[in-house]
């Protein structure tokens, strides 16, 4: 009544605390639940007891939702200021079980009340709240132990609602606690055999989901002190009563329980793997069925992985990685979101990096195909695990698996020429063919940095011999396909190593001499090759700090067959490709030479395709304007990347230029004069009276 007519009024507030203060905690807390029933009738549509003693319902009465609010409010203040909590503890370390376990009931069905209360309230925002403060001021009233011994208790009454209601609220006094002593430890952790059995006996799903919920909580907390009790009850969990189960969330919330466990207790869960990594690779396969997607569980099982991972990865057998490659490619195929995307991709980088390399190497062999079958995405992210693998671990761990990785990358440099054998419509597009390749040229240079040349050097003429030699000469695809690779990579370990592997240019100086004759890039199938070694070749030229091409074995063994490629141009088109890729091979070519003599030879061969008449064959071979136009345009380059240097070899270039200014291309006429400007401005010196 006072709480009625004065609501939170601070002295009556007072006057009430000290009243209730005075009586024993049985007392209270049968007043309390009485007070409780007072406010159940009070939201009746036909009030009886709280019409009487406070008028809800009559004339002059008050609303009764703000009546209910002002009770809540009430309880709320009397439970926390009362001394309930103290007297309580009194009768629970007492020697007399018959006084604690009254106090107990009576306690449980104080708690079973406000429980049913909120539940009825639950629409009703204001008397919501109020009901949820008094819940978590009379649970703050017990110890965590005294608060397990309640739960137990109201466990045993029938209903299964009421069970999932307090078993959520053990979840969230756990999830808020802070009880690290002995007592709340070993009671907590002896509660797990009681979740457990609620597991392996109630049939109904959400009761199971609490219950393993508690068990992730209590595990966190406390598992550490005791793992062998997560143990018993994480062969619960995989087991074919929670996630054996058919109903999702019983298995999402198993699933990340496992995980949730495994962090806490780490190799202790050994004894749970014969179950739950089965179990998890079957619920991973089912949660990527093409009509059947299950994102959420996707990410359950990914978690799981990721800690096995991280703790015992060790324990995970190369069946096991298989599987998982295997149901990762699928999962990458297949259409997720993108936190699914990332989760998976956050488990394989943790196998890469814990896992053995040797292992990992061997699983990637066994299933690359596999994964290739899948798509790029699929591919790129089993080649992301191999890169990730050799970064982290040591050049002697690489040089110790070397014959494993070494057999992988006999599978990976194959890849374009195993397309060819693919229907046209299971092929990859080029783009993605080249993106593949990227990775695989990537992680081969991360593993040659961890390699000396006593073991790589008889890699890289295996490697030569494998793309120049290997294959029948009639399988003109497949020979054309592995030395578009081979270059692919070649411009990749020239252009990233630099000068520390020019020398391994003399390797490959037969073959480019071989494709410089034969391979025209008109033809759409070898461009992709002829690109490449023209582009090779480049890097290999603008890296030479051991003067390498400066030997005149090595740079007339090259030279005019490089230079030759001037003569490709002979439409639009093909002028492009030249200007693009031979001119700047040429231009770095002539850097590297380094020497008169050598500048000479070069210029020599360059002027034979600014001519197209007025000699022998070998001396006029710019017949077609494209070519004199693409000569033109590669002395530019050369006059502006070596000024002086180069214009030391002008007085033989002079007839050359005279006839070009002539010339019956307008087009070579333009370039010709722009030449001319070009080397005035570098000499200070006007050229009339040369070319006279």
């Amino acid at each position: 009544m006072l709480a009625t007519k004065y609501g939170m009024d601070r002295d009556v507030l007072v006057t009430m605390t000290a009243l209730a203060s005075n009586a024993e905690a049985q007392l209270q807390l049968t007043t309390y639940a009485r007070y409780l029933s007072l406010v159940q009738d009070a939201l009746q549509p036909k009030p009886t007891i709280s019409r009487i003693l406070l008028g809800i319902g009559s004339e002059d009465g008050r609303e009764p939702h703000k009546v209910a609010v002002d009770l809540l409010q009430t309880l709320s203040h009397l439970l926390k200021f009362t001394s309930l909590g103290n007297k309580m503890v009194q009768y629970f370390e007492s020697d007399d079980t018959e006084d604690a376990k009254k106090v107990h009931s009576l306690f449980s069905g104080m708690l079973e009340r406000l429980l049913a209360l909120g539940e009825s309230v639950r629409s009703i925002k204001a008397i919501n709240i109020a009901c949820g403060d008094a819940l978590a001021t009379l649970l703050g009233t017990l110890s965590l132990v005294d608060f397990v011994d309640t739960i137990e208790v109201l466990l045993q009454r029938p209903k299964d609602n009421l069970r999932r209601q307090v078993l959520r609220l053990l979840e969230n006094r756990l999830d808020n606690s802070n009880d690290r002593d002995a007592a709340s430890q070993s009671k907590a952790l002896s509660f797990l055999s009681v979740l457990v059995g609620i597991v392996e006996t109630f049939p109904d799903i959400l009761l199971k989901h609490a219950a393993v919920a508690c068990m992730e909580k209590i595990s966190e907390k406390y598992g550490k002190k005791n793992p062998e009790k997560v143990v018993e009850a994480a062969i619960v969990v995989a087991g074919d009563k929670c996630m054996g189960l058919a109903d999702n969330r019983i298995r999402i919330m198993g699933t990340l329980c496992l995980a949730s466990m495994t962090e806490v207790i780490a190799d202790a869960i050994i004894p749970v793997l014969p179950v739950a990594l089965p179990r998890s690779l079957e619920l991973l396969q089912s949660s990527i069925q093409a009509k059947e997607q299950n994102p959420e569980l996707h990410d359950a099982i990914y978690s799981l992985l990721s800690a096995l991972f991280v703790h015992i990865p060790y324990m995970i057998s190369s069946e096991d990685l298989d599987k998982i490659l295997c149901l990762s490619s699928r999962s990458a195929h297949v259409s997720l979101s993108e936190d699914c995307n990332i989760n998976r991709q956050e488990a394989l980088q943790l196998l890469a990096k814990r896992v053995d390399a040797k292992e990992v190497y061997n699983a990637v062999e066994r299933n690359w195909h596999f994964s290739v079958s899948n798509g790029s995405k699929a591919a790129k992210e089993t080649l992301e695990v191999v890169k990730l693998s050799i970064e982290k671990h040591s050049k002697s761990d690489t040089i110790k698996n070397f014959p494993a990785l070494s057999r992988l990358l006999w599978k990976l440099f194959d890849f374009r020429r195993a397309q060819l054998s693919l229907p046209a419509n299971d092929r990859f597009e080029g783009h993605q063919v080249d993106d593949i390749e990227s990775s695989i040229n990537d992680l081969t240079i991360k593993m040659i940095y961890k390699l000396n040349d006593t073991i790589f050097r008889p890699l890289f003429t295996q490697l030569t011999e494998w793309a120049t030699g290997e294959l029948d000469k009639s399988d003109l695809p497949g020979r054309q396909a592995r030395l578009t690779t081979f270059y692919k990579f070649l411009e990749t370990f020239f252009g990233t190593l630099k000068s520390i592997v020019t020398g391994y240019s003399s390797y490959i100086i037969e073959n480019v001499v071989d494709i410089l004759k034969n391979v025209r890039p008109n033809v759409k199938e070898n461009q992709a090759l002829w690109t490449a070694v023209m582009r090779t070749l480049r890097n290999s030229f603008e890296h030479d700090q051991d003067e390498f091409w400066q030997s005149p074995s090595h740079l007339s063994s090259i030279s005019s067959h490089l230079i030759s490629q001037l003569s490709i141009a002979n439409s639009k088109a093909s002028f492009k490709l030249v200007i693009s890729e031979a001119t700047p091979a040429i231009v770095a070519l002539a850097i590297a030479a380094d020497s008169p003599d050598n500048q000479k030879e070069l210029n020599t061969h360059i002027m034979k395709y600014m001519r197209a008449s007025g000699g022998n064959a070998d001396s006029c071979k710019g017949v077609n304007p494209f070519t004199r136009l693409a000569a033109v345009k590669c002395e530019q380059s050369l006059t502006e990347e070596l000024g002086e240097e180069w214009l030391a070899l002008l007085p033989e270039m002079l007839p050359f230029i005279s006839e070009l200014m002539e010339d019956d291309d307008e087009n070579v006429e333009k370039e010709v004069r722009k030449w001319v400007l070009m080397i005035e401005d570098i000499l200070g010196e006007k050229l009339d009276d040369m070319l006279a």
